[in-house]
């Protein structure tokens, strides 16, 4: 499974709560999770990211509260809403990066490409080997700078596909206007 896409840097480690903040979560809308998302550490994160960009961070970090994990879903959900299709980051406890690819949102660690990506550098990411690595039309991983993190199982990475699918069915249907 391959991903393309510019990176969005965040320079700070995030805890699920500053992703989204759980009273905001409690709304459900997607629109107002995606402009709500990382709003209290980068205002402007909402405004310059597109479908299919890719969050790069230097650490998802465990929260203190004790209800981390069952929020830690709506910061996924938020990031999937501001239209991350994967994130890249430095640390991330095992089980938030096992909860974001259970819902289709691939996370690699990989500290060095996080110290090494700017903002909007385009990336091609191989979830089943994975590699990361700087995007150039008509060249591949082989000939530019790349990365190895861990590979997604396949389990994942068909869940990571189905999402795309999802995610493409539905940009096809509002420029379309089926719904309407």
């Amino acid at each position: 499974m391959i991903l393309t896409g510019y990176v969005r840097r965040l320079d700070v480690a995030i805890t699920p709560e500053q992703i989204i903040a759980p009273e905001v979560a409690a709304f459900g809308d997607p629109a107002v999770l995606a402009m709500q998302c990382c709003a209290d550490v980068d205002a402007g994160l909402a405004q310059r990211t597109q479908e299919g960009d890719i969050l790069v961070l230097p650490a998802i970090t465990a929260s203190p509260h004790p209800v981390a994990q069952s929020h830690s879903e709506h910061a996924v959900f938020a990031l999937q809403a501001l239209g991350c299709a994967a994130v890249i980051c430095g640390d991330v406890p095992a089980w938030w990066a096992t909860q974001a690819a259970e819902r289709g949102l691939p996370v690699l660690v990989q500290a060095e490409a996080v110290a090494a990506l700017h903002e909007g550098t385009a990336v091609r990411l191989d979830l089943e080997r994975g590699t990361i690595g700087l995007f150039e039309v008509g060249t591949s991983l082989a000939d530019g700078q790349a990365w190895q993190a861990a590979a997604l199982t396949p389990a994942q990475c068909d869940l990571v596909r189905r999402y795309q699918l999802l995610v493409r069915m539905r940009r096809v249907a509002d420029e379309e206007d089926y719904a309407g």
